[in-house]
């Protein structure tokens, strides 16, 4: 994933100015990451590396009063409170992104049915079964979310975890959204 970072006195147009991060790696303990102007190739030294559970004070740091845009899009920075915490057990998210793949990529179709500025909605139908409406926010500034039984299952509280492998799959086939899947990470 890459994003970078500009001055807002630039009213939050895209230009190629500012600081680019590319985040490399990401496990259930680092995120590794590299920082460069933008525009300019990475550097050539070793990448950086912080403990995932200070995801959010670096995530603040390098974004504190400035623009952030991701893949070309401004994005705007979450409240606390409008996040659903994506917090799982790592045997359930695996197990979760691997049915994604090896299911819904597979099997089912996955067709954006209402493309907004700030929200797409995809309708996720295998054959001629009930399909599920999965929203997400293309600014990332909510969890994204389905109208399956099992999403509805996590949002009560019955299971762990917060996201169906409907919304893992929709994340995964649209390459400007992907970014979204390091909450299940970090």
């Amino acid at each position: 994933m890459v994003f970078w970072v500009q001055d807002p006195k630039y009213g939050g147009h895209t230009f190629p100015v500012g600081t680019q991060y590319r985040i490399l790696r990401a496990n259930r303990r680092t995120f590794t990451f590299q920082e460069f102007p933008f525009g300019e190739m990475p550097p050539n030294g070793p990448p950086r590396t912080w403990k995932c559970q200070d995801w959010k004070m670096w995530l603040g740091g390098v974004c504190k009063g400035k623009d952030v845009f991701l893949n070309g899009r401004r994005m705007v920075l979450p409240e606390p409170e409008q996040r659903i915490c994506v917090r799982m057990d790592t045997v359930a998210r695996d197990l979760r992104l691997r049915r994604a793949a090896a299911q819904v990529l597979k099997d089912y179709g996955i067709r954006a049915v209402e493309v907004g500025t700030e929200r797409i909605e995809f309708e996720v139908r295998k054959d001629a079964e009930t399909a599920y409406v999965v929203s997400v926010q293309r600014d990332w500034s909510r969890s994204p979310a389905c109208n399956c039984p099992d999403a509805a299952r996590n949002l009560a509280g019955v299971r762990s975890g917060a996201w169906c492998k409907h919304v893992m799959a929709v994340l995964m086939s649209r390459e400007e959204l992907r970014g979204q899947l390091l909450d299940l990470f970090l």
